[in-house]
């Protein structure tokens, strides 16, 4: 794109060409993705307490929506292209029952363009943590060695997903500072829903997520909660049933 993206800067994040978010607010599709440990899930589960639709089935801590990752593969995945397999025809279903929704995957971030090119009114929420808390994030949760090609790898996605955005698209933009959200919740949250246009208890939704670790919400109408392990097994239940 040629034109300089109108920005506006605050505490918690920065936003890209603020007016054209004002344009699609109510029709919006909200993608929240990052770096793996990279604190997506802290604002996954804001937005699911705003009352955003993240998805049908949702992994019960860190709301990953199961049928979105089941249809963005990982780059060194062996399945179909994402224009070629289940994705359209989701992203279709999903058009047709909401107005607003989005839904969170951090390896989003590898398919920017196809995500552009086939959701209506993509808005990209990039997450942008810093890169050695999250190394230290991913070592400590899968005791593996420390490697520098894969922290240089994985600490260049968020930026490579915002360059993607900003110089191949006139999507909205929403780079979020992971870092000062830890540190003052109440204005992240605050922030967020102005900025969406959401009226919502900002306090209630700060106070959990002051909290360390992953945090869990309650289940409402129309969504369940799975690990993937469960969701496999659901999906085999209803290929064996007569007539699927």
């Amino acid at each position: 794109m040629t034109d300089e993206p109108e920005t506006s800067i605050s505490k918690t994040m920065i936003v890209n060409r603020r007016e054209r978010l004002k344009a699609l607010m109510g029709q919006e599709t909200l993608v929240v993705c990052g770096a793996p440990r990279g604190m997506t899930s802290a604002v996954a589960f804001t937005l699911y307490n705003m009352g955003y639709f993240l998805g049908d089935i949702l992994g019960p801590v860190n709301y990953e929506d199961m049928e979105f990752m089941d249809a963005l593969p990982l780059p060194s995945s062996k399945t179909a292209e994402p224009e070629t397999g289940p994705l359209p025809d989701l992203i279709a279903r999903r058009n047709a029952a909401h107005l607003r929704w989005g839904f969170k995957l951090p390896r989003a971030t590898f398919h920017i363009e196809t995500l552009n090119r086939l959701l209506r009114n993509p808005v990209f929420i990039v997450c942008v943590r810093n890169p050695v808390a999250v190394e230290k994030s991913m070592s400590k949760r899968s005791n593996r060695p420390f490697e520098y090609k894969r922290f240089l790898q994985e600490s260049k996605r968020p930026l490579d997903a915002i360059d993607a955005v900003l110089s191949g698209t006139d999507a909205p933009l929403l780079i979020i500072d992971m870092d000062q959200v830890g540190r003052d919740p109440d204005a992240f949250v605050e922030e967020f829903s102005e900025l969406l246009g959401v009226d919502t208890d900002c306090s209630a939704i700060a106070e959990q997520l002051a909290a360390k670790g992953y945090k869990s919400s309650e289940q409402r109408d129309g969504v369940r909660f799975m690990m993937q392990s469960e969701y496999r097994d659901y999906l085999e239940s209803l290929a064996a049933k007569p007539g699927a």
